[in-house]
């Protein structure tokens, strides 16, 4: 398993970060992002939600099954005080990528 932790790092960045592949600070100057990450045992989606500080929204890839190799956890202020850092640990071959919401 690795730890990815996900959190807002000014009014217009997004920080993925951890042993990953796609992991990486994402441009979301005037964007609500949103992030899939997949393994061979089941995906996840991230939203990123931005209105003075930043959220983010978790939930299953398939509708309503949570695949049991991924573990979320939250906190408020951990990297930064704005916003909410979400730490995931996921299985060792998951990869992360943005998804541009216009595009699907």
């Amino acid at each position: 398993m690795k730890l990815v932790k996900a959190y807002g790092a000014s009014d217009d960045l997004v920080e993925i970060e951890g042993d990953i592949k796609g992991a990486d600070e994402f441009d979301c100057y005037d964007e609500q992002p949103r992030f899939r990450f997949v393994s061979k045992e089941g995906a996840i989606w991230l939203q990123a939600c931005y209105h003075g500080t930043w959220g983010f929204a978790v939930g299953p890839d398939t509708g309503g099954t949570w695949p049991e190799a991924f573990v979320t956890k939250r906190i408020w202020g951990a990297d930064v005080p704005y916003s909410e850092t979400v730490e995931i640990s996921c299985p060792d071959d998951t990869t992360v990528r943005r998804v541009d919401k216009r595009k699907e």
